[in-house]
C-alpha cells in the first residue's frame, strides 16, 4: 500500500502535487488555528455581511473584482471605505482596542501612535518581490546564461497564480473583515491622476491609506461617472497570523509580493509592514507605474525636486534635489546655489 501511495505521488505532475500536499496539510489541522479542512476548502460557499458602505457605491468591474477575491479569500464581513474623519478614528479605536496601536500621550505628539511590529515582519524583502510577465526580459535586465540578476525576480504568470490563489490567499481572511480601499495617486478628478482599489484585511493599512494617498468614496464617485474607469487592483492578506506577536499578525515565513503590469494587479501575501502591506507605495507609484509610464509616454521616478526662495523678495533662492534611497534609508541631497543665503 505504501508502495501505491508514492507511485501515485511521483506521478502526480508539479502542480498537482503541491495541490496535494496543500491539501494534505490543511486536513491534517497544521494551519493556523488547527481548523478542520472544511473550514478552508476552496469550494467553500459563504455568505458576506457588508458592515459599512455599499457595495452599490462600485462600478461593475470593481464589483466583480471584490466578490470574486471575497469568494478567494473568505472574510466574514466587507467594509467599503468612504474616508471619512468618523470612519478613521473607529478604525484607530478598534486597533487600540486590539493593541496594534498605542497613543502617545506627550502633549508635543497630538494624534500619534505607536505600532510595534513583528521584528520579522520587515520591508526591503526584495529577495520575495516579484514581477511576473510573459517574458522574463520585459521584467527584469537580462544577464549572462547562468548568472542571476540582482534588479529585479521575474516569475511566469502561471506559477505565481498558483502560489498566491492556491497555496496562500485561500481562506486567508476568515475571522477578519476584508477592507475595500478605493485610492487615488493624485488629486481626484486630476489628467495625471490613476486610481486603485485595495482589498486588505488590515486597518493599519486603511488608516495609513488614508494618509498617503486620496482616499474614499469620492474616488469611486468620479470613476462612477467617468468613462475611463481604469484602476489597478491590488489585492493584501497579513496572512494567517503566525507572528511572534499577537498584537501584529503575520505571516512572514510565506510573505511574497507579485506585480502583474500586463494586468494591472499587485498581490502582497504575509506582511502587514510598509510598501509590503501599502499596495499604493512601491508597487503602484513605482514598479506598476514605471510599466504604464512605458506605454503612456511619460515618467515614473522616485525623484523630488524642491525650490527654496527666502521670504524677502530677491533673485536669491536654492535649488535642491533629493534622491530619495530607500534601499540605503539614507537621503542624498545635491544643493544648487546662486547666493550666500544658501551658506
Amino acid at each position: 500500500m505504501l508502495l501505491r501511495s508514492l507511485q501515485r505521488l511521483f506521478s502526480l505532475e508539479r502542480r498537482q502535487f503541491s495541490s496535494y500536499l496543500y491539501q494534505k496539510h490543511m486536513a491534517s489541522g497544521l494551519m493556523s488555528g488547527r481548523r478542520r479542512a472544511s473550514e478552508y476548502g476552496l469550494q467553500l460557499k459563504r455568505t458576506f455581511s457588508v458592515v459599512h458602505g455599499s457595495l452599490d457605491w462600485l462600478f461593475p468591474e470593481a464589483r466583480e473584482y471584490v466578490i470574486e477575491k471575497a469568494k478567494l479569500c473568505q472574510p466574514d464581513h466587507i467594509h467599503v471605505c468612504d474616508g471619512s474623519d468618523e470612519e478613521n478614528a473607529s478604525l484607530v479605536e478598534l486597533m487600540i482596542r486590539n493593541g496594534m496601536l498605542k497613543k502617545i500621550t506627550s502633549d508635543k505628539y497630538e494624534n500619534c501612535y505607536l505600532a510595534l511590529t513583528d521584528k520579522r515582519d520587515i520591508a526591503r524583502v526584495e529577495r520575495k518581490t516579484y514581477i511576473c510577465m510573459e517574458k522574463e526580459e520585459d521584467a527584469v535586465p537580462t544577464v549572462r546564461f547562468g548568472s542571476k540578476a540582482f534588479l529585479g525576480n521575474w516569475m511566469s504568470i502561471e506559477s505565481m497564480d498558483f502560489q498566491m490563489n492556491r497555496i496562500r490567499f485561500p481562506s486567508s481572511m476568515i475571522g477578519r473583515t476584508m477592507y475595500v480601499i478605493p485610492f487615488s495617486m493624485g488629486p481626484v478628478g486630476s489628467p495625471l491622476a490613476k486610481y486603485g482599489l485595495e482589498l486588505t484585511d488590515s486597518p493599519y493599512v486603511v488608516a495609513s491609506m488614508r494618509i498617503m494617498t486620496r482616499m474614499g468614496k469620492k474616488v469611486l464617485d468620479h470613476l462612477m461617472q467617468s468613462d475611463d474607469k481604469h484602476f489597478i487592483r491590488s489585492l493584501h492578506s497579513i496572512g494567517r497570523s503566525l507572528g511572534m506577536l499577537s498584537t501584529w499578525p503575520c505571516d512572514p515565513d510565506s510573505t511574497l509580493i507579485a506585480h502583474f503590469p500586463e494586468r494591472n494587479e499587485i498581490c502582497s501575501y504575509g506582511s502587514g509592514y510598509g510598501g509590503n502591506s501599502l499596495l499604493g507605495k512601491k508597487c503602484f507609484a513605482l514598479r506598476i507605474a514605471s510599466s504604464l509610464a512605458q506605454k503612456e509616454m511619460w515618467l515614473a521616478e522616485h525623484m523630488l525636486v524642491s525650490q527654496c526662495v527666502p521670504p524677502i523678495c530677491c533673485s536669491l533662492h536654492v535649488e535642491i534635489c533629493l534622491y530619495l534611497c530607500l534601499s540605503l534609508g539614507v537621503i542624498l541631497s545635491h544643493g544648487l546655489c546662486t547666493d550666500s543665503w544658501y551658506h
